[in-house]
């Protein structure tokens, strides 16, 4: 669009970014600018004048009101037009830098005008500007691109730092595979995809250099464990090929997510973390002819195990528990039911009595302590006084490797509904040793991956094992359906022969059992 002019002035064309010509307008927009400028280059401040009127039309746009293809255009236009900017900048930067210009001004170091300028750190504001004078004294190539916004600041910064090498620096002037050929690469590559173009280019031509390089990383990797309140707070550094190889175990570990797993990656990150050192410990692989091999130990009195128990049982929970679960007995669809492991001793009936405590003194919650004993090795220690020990105990393990390899065989995976998880990532569930009736025996005994695990005691699950499978049971009551399932999906069909005789009493558990079969 045009302005009106006089006699002094004349509309003046901003050129879109990219196209010096001017063909491609951003908007059509002009400018009035002073007729008597000199010949050649606009002055400065007519170039700011100009440029602010672009900005101000852009940031007029009603880019709701424009169609697809003109705002994808007009980002990809912006993003290069950013690009040039940046160069520009930089080239602008790298002579403040040679001339020494803020010599005269109100900041002592360059770096600290560059802080104010930017408004970036300072760690960045030093990168700005080594970027600044390496453009301007080895990659004149690279500079081009970048005023033309063919190539962006991160791809500069990987080439700026593999010729810190005086060799690769040299490998610059190459006419085969020199500037040309890493900026033919970068054109046409994602930063991540350059990064190891780069990589791979430096290992080429300077190996040895390379393999120094890779030896003082390592020995600057390290990882930070340090206690902050009641919980662990981890960091740490690797090198690329170590920290790969942790995250690839800890993916492969994680395995897919359950859809009724609600936790972002960074949870379920940590928690295969920990169920990770539990199986190298478990399966003997750490220290295995140590006398004491690394582990974790609870130590919890007695009394609070029988007196939780006992409040449990004359409060009728444990009790109330398998009848109320196991209120229809057999199944027509699952089958006979062979026993219901409650969902353990509730939280209340631990109130007033001494926690368990891990063996630095901290305490433990009352769903704590049961899973840890859900899969752990149980010694009976009497002390005489505080400090004394009278007897000590034979360790029992609550479940043995043979009873173990069965139910890995059995069950195959994790028997909560929807999960496929194999033993790999998962751990025997039990009826607790000192209940009633809570023998180990294979019955009493399921496979749940760890999170599920974790899961039934927190929520206090009850569990109920039929001939053909497993049923999953809320405290108040709810089958847990598989989520794989439709909730309209039919029933299996019954292995008992039952077809075609009248429907169960509907509890709200047929249209989910099948899921909880197992072959």
């Amino acid at each position: 669009m045009l302005v009106e002019s006089n006699d002094a002035i004349e509309a003046a064309t901003i050129p879109a970014a990219g196209n010096a010509s001017g063909a491609d307008d951003v908007s059509g927009a002009t400018v009035v600018v002073d007729d008597n400028r000199e010949a050649g280059a606009p002055k400065v401040a007519e170039a700011i004048a100009l440029l602010h009127e672009a900005l101000r039309l852009l940031t007029e746009l009603d880019v709701a009101g424009l169609d697809r293809q003109d705002r994808l255009d007009l980002s990809h236009e912006l993003a290069r037009g950013r690009i040039r900017m940046d160069a520009i900048r930089s080239g602008v930067l790298a002579e403040v830098a040679a001339k020494k210009d803020w010599e005269d001004g109100p900041t002592r170091t360059l770096v600290e005008l560059e802080e104010r300028v930017s408004q970036e750190p300072r760690r960045e504001s030093q990168q700005n500007i080594a970027r600044a004078r390496g453009l301007a004294e080895d990659l004149p190539l690279f500079r081009e691109a970048y005023l033309a916004g063919r190539v962006g600041a991160q791809y500069i910064d990987l080439v700026r730092s593999a010729i810190r090498s005086p060799k690769l620096k040299a490998q610059l002037a190459d006419p085969v595979e020199g500037e040309a050929f890493l900026l033919e690469a970068a054109q046409s590559m994602t930063v991540e995809s350059f990064r190891h173009a780069v990589r791979a280019w430096s290992i080429k031509f300077a190996p040895v250099t390379q393999e120094r390089a890779e030896e003082k990383a390592v020995r600057q990797e390290k990882l930070h464990m340090f206690q902050k309140d009641d919980a662990w707070v981890i960091n740490g550094t690797f090198t690329k090929l170590n920290g790969q190889k942790v995250y690839n175990a800890l993916q492969g570990a994680m395995g897919r997510k359950a859809k009724d797993d609600n936790r972002h990656v960074p949870e379920r990150r940590a928690a295969t973390l920990v169920e990770l050192c539990e199986r190298a410990v478990q399966n003997g692989e750490i220290q295995p002819q140590a006398r004491l091999v690394p582990h974790i130990s609870a130590i919890v009195n007695l009394e609070t195990l029988l007196a939780a128990d006992a409040r449990a049982e004359l409060d009728c929970d444990l009790e109330t528990q398998r009848e109320f679960f196991g209120q229809d007995g057999d199944d027509p669809v699952l089958g006979k039911l062979k026993t219901v492991i409650p969902a353990g001793i509730a939280a209340q009936h631990f109130e007033g009595l001494e926690p368990g405590r891990l063996d630095d003194g901290t305490p433990l919650t009352p769903a704590q302590l049961q899973l840890m004993m859900c899969d752990s090795q149980i010694s009976r220690v009497v002390f005489k006084s505080k400090s004394q020990v009278l007897d000590i105990g034979r360790k029992d393990q609550i479940c043995t490797s043979a009873q173990a390899r069965a139910i890995i065989a059995r069950d195959r995976t994790c028997r909560f509904p929807g999960c496929n998880q194999t033993y790999a990532t998962s751990q025997i569930h039990h009826v607790q040793y000192w209940e009633h009736g809570g023998l180990t025996n294979l019955d009493n005994l399921v496979m749940l991956c760890w999170h599920h695990h974790k899961k039934i005691h927190e929520e206090h699950i009850a569990i109920k094992r039929y001939e053909h499978g497993w049923q999953f049971v809320t405290r108040h009551g709810r089958v847990i359906a598989d989520p794989n399932l439709r909730s309209d999906a039919e029933p299996p069909r019954d292995p008992a022969g039952l077809e075609g005789q009248d429907p169960p009493p509907d509890h709200g558990a047929h249209p989910d059992r099948q899921d909880s079969l197992f072959t």
